[in-house]
């Protein structure tokens, strides 16, 4: 049996309008998941693997949140638009549904929220998935998102067909075994239909302002403190084996630096991990298990 699916929503601080989804199945089981995305993406990434681990002989309950300019959330004063706030906005919509620690699955500049949230509200955060992304954000990635957003932005699409050759195009030379089905999903979770039916990113095109003044040159500095406010959890670190975000370097010192991590590399995919693969949906789920089973009294 299907979870049922409703959109959630509550109210930030400063009285922005926040957004996302819930699944709930019957009789779910263990702790529930929270999934938060990229920097210009939104709840829909996590489809598949909401359906998945809301399913099966241990359903959860599976939440994901779009954070503020994004998706179903309203969008807001471009200074808001920044990680610390978007974590406290995490704590209110958790609050909302009355979820105390979920696991958090975080993608990009999800993870780096989730990060914030362990050293800033941590009974908030259960065990955690960080995909493709750590402590260390190398020049190069950062350097490739400002420029997908910049061209993005400045190129015209008017029909899904043109918005998946921009994805292909953008995006084909590290993800290399997307199907044509794969490529269109993608690019329904990053797009919206506007009244015409023409495809329009769905995030406020000014988050493109937190790029204006950086210099690849200087990268931004490691923010290790928050990832070791992670602690004795559980943590699953993701790289796509082309990722030009997190390095092997960091993933490595990432292990160890922390007491419990399990490391997935994902093939033939870079920045970030679509978690739409069986492999992947496996072991996600297979580390959420081992989780709970550690957290039960009689483990």
């Amino acid at each position: 049996m299907s979870a049922a699916v409703r959109p959630i929503d509550w109210t930030a601080a400063d009285g922005t309008r926040l957004g996302g989804t819930i699944r709930e199945p019957a009789g779910a089981a263990g702790r529930p998941v929270l999934c938060l995305p990229g920097l210009t993406r939104n709840g829909r990434d996590f489809e598949t693997l909401a359906a998945a681990l809301s399913s099966g002989d241990h359903p959860r309950t599976v939440v994901t949140m779009d954070f503020r300019g994004r998706g179903r959330s309203a969008y807001a004063d471009p200074a808001t638009y920044r990680p610390d706030v978007e974590a406290a906005d995490v704590v209110a919509g958790l609050d909302s549904l009355g979820i105390e620690t979920p696991a958090i699955v975080g993608t990009s500049r999800g993870g780096i929220v989730t990060m914030i949230l362990a050293a800033t509200a941590p009974a908030r955060v259960g065990p955690v998935v960080l995909n493709d992304i750590g402590p260390v954000i190398e020049t190069a990635g950062l350097a490739a998102i400002a420029s997908r957003m910049n061209l993005t932005l400045g190129h015209a699409i008017t029909t899904w067909d043109e918005a998946v050759a921009d994805l292909k195009a953008t995006m084909g030379l590290t993800f290399t075994t997307l199907s044509d089905e794969d490529w269109t999903a993608v690019a329904r979770a990053m797009y919206r239909e506007d009244a015409d039916g023409r495809p329009v990113l769905d995030y406020d095109p000014r988050l493109f302002d937190a790029f204006a003044t950086f210099d690849p040159a200087k990268g931004l500095p490691p923010f290790w403190p928050a990832y070791l406010a992670l602690g004795d959890r559980p943590v699953m670190v993701i790289r796509g084996e082309a990722s030009d975000l997190l390095s092997e370097a960091t993933v490595a010192e990432m292990a160890a630096k922390l007491p419990h991590v399990t490391v997935l590399r994902v093939p033939h995919q870079g920045h970030a991990p679509t978690l739409t693969d069986a492999p992947t949906i496996a072991a996600v789920r297979a580390f959420l298990d081992r989780a709970d089973a550690a957290d039960s009294p009689s483990a």
